[in-house]
């Protein structure tokens, strides 16, 4: 079988199919095209200040932090996405919020539905979880769901093929959708079978999840409670949390808070973006807002509408394969504009990997940039995706396509005169620190600083380190402004570090107008990196926005390079 056919997803349509699950790559290693899941940082809770640099969490610590399951149900689904790497769709739907994210469903109306390879990618890149859905509706899916509660036999049955589709596939779990009546005396059998799948994932599966949706109830009945009660507690108990409908009113709010057994963070309260039920669209911050004070996680469903909804009020084919910039712009602009809204309610989660690195492709490109070496080939693959800003940068920062380091794009700098965070960080430095930045703009190197939010490892102090194009190091009590290593020297750092982690391509000189610059510290103590932010030095009569940010590197731990002069700081932390 062609190798690009057998890795393009496909869904499970019949029992047949999937009791016999004998994948259609059997002669691939599929762990070979998945990356590992991430390890994460804390959540972080920043309010409306969450794109400001050094903004503290604001949530209760001794309160379970609530979480966000973000459904992606979108046009049918297994679209261009469903390819590995052949698509040249570049304008296609993309979700790069990952920080926000704990859960990631790849929906779709089939039996069951494998998520596409590049999606696991994506998510696994930001150490998000993945699922897949077991779905039966209608009068199909009532007689296949009746195959599988036959008896306990066809149940297990059923239970292995899920977990070894897991398995193979490199996916977490799945969202358990039950939307046809079950006969009440297989109600039991249907509770073995959720109990017995969530086991089963545990048993095999890292941070393996299954979730349910409340839509048929305890005595087999098709009725969506729209709330956590006793009619479908059982199913919640019997897995890792409940999707709760989205028609849900106040009242079910207040009603679901005495059958949570003290564990809100397990319901995950309906919000569908197009509005159905809810206030939704460009208000479905309005309704996430009436969750907070509950402290219920939250499913996010359907967050494609920021791409559906300019197919009709723009009149433009969404399905054109080669993809347009209109189309690209406007969703971009939609989607940025949608999520900032949201983030106020959002988590952020902290990125803890090192070492560090991001080139801000977004997986897709209108070309295809190679170390600034632009081609014409256009692109769409979520697995080139590189690491994506911690917040929404709506307004401060957008994608820019027509140029970039490596990838696709890199960020235009909007904002001036005032910097603001890109990256939510949990970096622990034991001594030196090195950080490298690639920039572009109507100046040489541009007046683009990038901004380390620094704080002792036992939390009592901050300090700024303000790293841009200074001729020296000048300090005051909590800012440190530091100047880039000399150009003779960038190369021996950079030979060590790639040396270090071949996978780290941030080389001491670039070609077409960028400029890549390095700093290196050392502190006295082990400091934490809390974040990383951008300043844009621009002057009154300089508001042009032709600044660039095409990479960032950032590594910690010893430099054992001669001739280099780390500047070493003492006493720099303020309370």
């Amino acid at each position: 079988m062609d190798e690009e056919l057998q890795r393009a997803a496909h869904p499970i349509k019949t029992n047949q199919d999937l009791w016999e699950f004998e994948v259609k790559s059997h002669d691939l290693f599929w762990p070979r095209y998945i990356k590992t899941a991430q390890i994460r940082g804390q959540t972080r809770f920043l309010g409306s200040e969450y794109d400001s640099l050094g903004a503290v969490d604001t949530s209760d610590p001794a309160v379970s932090k609530r979480q966000v399951l973000v459904c992606h149900d979108m046009m049918g689904n297994y679209r261009e996405d469903r390819k590995y790497g052949t698509s040249t769709k570049w304008d296609d739907y993309r979700f790069y919020h990952w920080s926000g994210v704990n859960y990631f469903c790849y929906f779709s109306h089939f039996y069951v539905t494998i998520p596409p390879a590049t999606w696991i990618n994506a998510a696994h890149q930001h150490g998000v979880s993945v699922l897949g859905t077991f779905l039966t509706e209608n009068r199909d899916g009532a007689k296949r769901l009746r195959e599988v509660l036959e008896d306990s036999e066809t149940v297990d049955k059923t239970v292995d093929s899920l977990v070894k589709m897991c398995e193979h596939f490199c996916f977490e779990g799945y969202l358990i959708n039950i939307e046809c009546p079950v006969e009440p005396e297989k109600v039991q059998t249907l509770l073995y079978f959720v109990r017995s799948l969530t086991e089963k994932i545990h048993r095999n599966i890292h941070k393996g999840v299954v979730f349910w949706y409340d839509a048929t109830d305890e005595n087999g009945k098709l009725d969506w409670k729209n709330e956590l009660n006793e009619h479908n507690r059982c199913f919640f108990n019997s897995c890792d949390g409940i999707l709760i409908n989205y028609n849900w009113r106040d009242e079910h709010l207040e009603n679901t808070k005495n059958q949570c057994n003290d564990n809100p963070v397990k319901v995950f309260m309906g919000l569908d973006v197009f509005g159905r039920g809810q206030l939704g669209e460009m208000k479905t911050a309005e309704t996430m807002s009436r969750v907070v004070p509950y402290n219920y996680s939250v499913n996010i469903f359907a967050p494609g509408w920021t791409y559906e909804s300019n197919g009709s009020e723009f009149n433009i084919d969404l399905n054109a394969k080669q993809g347009s910039d209109k189309l690209n712009y406007l969703f971009m602009k939609r989607n940025d504009k949608f999520w900032s809204l949201l983030w106020e309610h959002m988590p952020t989660i902290a990125y803890k990997k090192l070492p560090f690195y991001t080139d801000f492709c977004v997986g897709s490109g209108k070309f295809s940039f190679f170390m600034t070496i632009k081609d014409d080939r256009k692109f769409f693959d979520l697995s080139k995706q590189s690491l994506q800003p911690s917040v929404p940068l709506y307004g401060r920062a957008r994608y820019h396509f027509e140029d970039a380091v490596d990838g696709g794009s890199c960020l235009q700098i909007l904002q001036s005169r005032k910097g603001f965070r890109l990256f939510a960080t949990e970096f622990q430095v034991e001594k030196t620190l090195v950080l490298g930045f690639a920039s572009k703009g109507k100046t040489a190197p541009p007046q683009l600083d990038c901004l380390l939010e620094i704080e002792g490892i036992d939390s009592t102090g901050i300090c700024e380190i303000v790293c841009g194009n200074y001729p020296a190091y000048k300090a005051k009590k909590g800012v440190i402004f530091m100047p880039r290593i000399r150009s003779n020297n960038t190369y021996k750092i950079t030979k060590f570090l790639n040396e270090l982690d071949q996978s780290v391509q941030l080389p001491y000189t670039l070609l077409n107008g960028w400029i890549v610059q390095y700093f290196i510290v050392s502190f006295d103590q082990p400091v934490m990196v809390r974040d990383i932010g951008i300043f844009w030095r621009a002057d009154e009569e300089e508001m042009y926005n032709d600044n660039y940010l095409g990479a960032i590197y950032f590594h910690a731990g010893h430099l054992p390079v001669e001739g280099i002069d780390e500047i070493h700081i003492q006493d720099y932390l303020v309370n």
